[in-house]
């Protein structure tokens, strides 16, 4: 048996793609509409009127041939849902990890890998920005590159 974090995923996975859950159902009734037509084309079916009641009933073998066949298609559907579900996980996770990196390259200088002047007015915005009178003292030192010239 299922367990239910199992049919939600499965659920989402649905929900989140029914253009997928659409084109799927669409495939499967376009193959029985031909399977039907191709049934009526070629007389599969003529031979129907000479049986007797009895031969026209399905057989349990029949009968258990269309229920592994509809089982099969199920288990197709959700596997296909489930991958979906994964690959689109993977994605949001690779999305995340890219966004992580070219912020960790945007808050520093290329050269030196020190903080950037960015990196500097996010930290100092983060500080002031502070409501806790207890984070509020903070002290900042500057070293002018001119000055440090001069001093040579």
């Amino acid at each position: 048996m299922a367990e239910p974090s199992q049919l939600r995923s499965l659920t989402r996975a649905i929900t989140d793609h029914p253009w997928t859950s659409l084109q799927d159902a669409l495939l499967l009734c376009c193959v029985m509409i031909s399977a039907v037509l191709l049934a009526y084309q070629y007389n599969l079916f003529s031979f129907i009127d000479t049986l007797s009641d009895q031969q026209r009933r399905i057989t349990l073998a029949e009968g258990l041939f269309l229920t592994v066949l509809l089982v099969v298609c199920i288990f197709a559907f959700v596997l296909r849902r489930l991958y979906e579900e994964r690959r689109g996980v993977a994605r949001e996770v690779a999305t995340k990890f890219r966004f992580r990196e070219l912020r960790k390259q945007a808050l520093r200088d290329q050269l030196t890998g020190l903080p950037n002047r960015r990196a500097l007015l996010t930290a100092l915005t983060a500080a002031t920005g502070s409501t806790d009178p207890a984070n509020r003292k903070l002290a900042l030192f500057l070293i002018d590159p001119q000055w440090l010239q001069g001093c040579q």
